[in-house]
């Protein structure tokens, strides 16, 4: 009976191993398959959308079928999304630039400024994909609705910046999983971690409406 229940045990870790693998795959895949610029955004959400599903019970839904639904119907609105994120980046970088060639004491509190700006873009960057797929808002809204549950959400928030760098560590030290785990399980996590927001402001919006009954 004990080695039944290990041998089950097994399976289903496996089983899951497959699924994460899988799903990276097909991420690879399609963001190549949109020439990376215009693939990376649908291809991610459309990560989000199955792990999402994963967290809400439905394990064993069809990966690939709502892997290319996503795809397909996200695909222009998230490349907008990708577009307003990458001229935000190219400011930063920007910025980045003039800073490393200013000297004296304004460049101190332009490097602060510097520092902070970094910090809502990468609220940004963590929240964008999971809102995107919790919620179906017009593209400004994405960007608000990121940097107030970032701010808001402070454990979901630390858990997403430790598991960010630590996977940016093992993918670094074991370059071999990047095609395989590197995107499925960051976003995971993240969807999870944000989820803690979704679920605070759902609890906040029945407990308002119980005591305007």
């Amino acid at each position: 009976m004990q080695l039944s229940g290990m041998t089950n045990g097994i399976y289903r870790i496996s089983e899951w191993i497959m699924r994460f693998a899988y799903l990276n795959i097909l991420w690879l895949v399609f963001t190549l398959m949109g020439a990376i610029v215009f693939g990376i955004m649908p291809a991610t959400t459309s990560v989000f959308v199955v792990v999402r599903k994963w967290i809400r019970g439905e394990p064993e839904i069809p990966i690939f079928q709502n892997f290319w639904g996503n795809y397909r119907k996200s695909f222009a609105k998230t490349n907008l999304i990708g577009v307003v994120l990458f001229v935000i980046g190219f400011i930063i970088y920007i910025d980045f630039v003039y800073l490393t060639a200013s000297h004296g004491f304004h460049s101190i509190a332009l490097l602060l400024a510097f520092i902070v700006t970094c910090f809502f873009y990468l609220l940004l960057l963590m929240y964008i994909f999971p809102i995107f797929v919790h919620y179906d808002l017009k593209i400004p809204q994405y960007f608000k609705y990121a940097l107030l549950f970032g701010l808001t959400n402070v454990t979901g928030t630390i858990i997403m910046v430790g598991v960010l760098f630590a996977m940016c560590f093992i993918v670094w030290a074991f370059p071999a999983i990047l095609p395989f785990f590197s995107v499925s399980l960051v976003a995971i996590v993240f969807m999870w971690a944000a989820n803690l927001g979704f679920v605070k402001v759902l609890k906040s919006a029945e407990n308002d409406s119980n005591l305007n009954k």
